[in-house]
């Protein structure tokens, strides 16, 4: 179900957010970063006030009863039948390189945001000997980076390019970790800062499969991210087993050798793109118009 409201926000996206979609998409993904920060909280207050879990459903639902009235009677536009909403069989789809290379780039990403998410708590009790409360503490400012990389990272994705924010911010988030791996714990807070860098890259990879794929664009999306969530859950096991075979340290730090294969994939698929290509041949023609000669 989660994954089905996943594709169904995206591919509406891709049909509303035409214009500085990677704004828009970073945004509308700073609102999961919300949720997924306040729904443990509140899930927990309603726990700690002893109800028992099928009241603490209905009210979740009481809650989100006006948002469903309202989302009922908005008006959306309307796509032709062989536009964004056009179906392509999956042979199609499985075929095309550039795809798998969208697959690649986005599973990675997924883990190095999910992987760093899902085991930095664990990691610094574990291997810091950090209490429970101050690595939660840094967990907290990991979520709060987040949130802010997805209110303002939209921005930057549009000024500095799609394929290159995600390239400068995997190069930021394989620093952190590592020198946060190397450093002493008066430099734990270099784990919380990767959240900030990580937050940007699903939603503006989700920007690149809009323009790239202005036609199919919602089969398309279907299949990348049901692609994705199969390598996110595979190598977070393979963390969690690096944890059990290995250490708990080898573990966490494997998470900089995913985000390196982040790189592997972006490299040959920024050249495959056709829509910067496109972009930056616009921009040329506007400076040889203005240019006097």
């Amino acid at each position: 179900m989660a994954s089905g409201i996943e594709v169904g926000v995206n591919s509406l996206g891709a049909q509303i957010f035409v214009v500085n979609s990677a704004v828009m998409m970073n945004m509308t993904h700073l609102f999961y970063g919300l949720g997924s920060t306040l729904s443990p909280r509140f899930a927990g207050s309603m726990l700690a006030r002893s109800l028992p879990w099928n009241n603490i459903y209905v009210i979740t639902l009481a809650i989100l009863i006006p948002g469903l009235i309202y989302l009922a009677f908005m008006r959306f536009p309307q796509a032709s039948d062989d536009d964004k909403n056009a179906k392509l069989p999956i042979a199609r789809m499985i075929r095309d390189k550039k795809i798998w290379l969208i697959v690649g780039t986005l599973g990675f990403c997924s883990v190095a945001e999910v992987g760093t998410a899902n085991w930095l708590v664990n990691f610094l009790q574990e291997a810091r000997g950090l209490s429970v409360e101050s690595s939660s503490l840094y967990m907290t400012f990991f979520f709060a980076f987040f949130m802010l990389g997805r209110f303002l990272g939209g921005h930057i994705a549009e000024r500095l390019g799609y394929t290159k924010i995600i390239l400068c911010f995997t190069i930021a988030s394989i620093v952190l970790l590592t020198s946060g791996m190397l450093l002493s714990n008066r430099f734990v807070f270099l784990f919380s800062c990767i959240g900030f860098f990580v937050s940007i890259m699903f939603p503006t990879m989700m920007s690149i499969i809009m323009k790239e794929f202005p036609s199919g664009t919602s089969s398309i999306m279907g299949f990348i991210i049901a692609a994705n969530g199969g390598i996110n859950m595979i190598f977070n096991w393979v963390i969690g087993k690096t944890n059990d075979i290995l250490n708990v340290n080898s573990g966490f730090m494997s998470i900089a050798i995913y985000m390196m294969l982040i790189i592997v994939f972006i490299v040959p698929l920024e050249r495959k793109l056709t829509f910067n290509k496109v972009l930056n041949q616009a921009g040329n023609a506007d400076e040889n118009v203005s240019t006097p000669v």
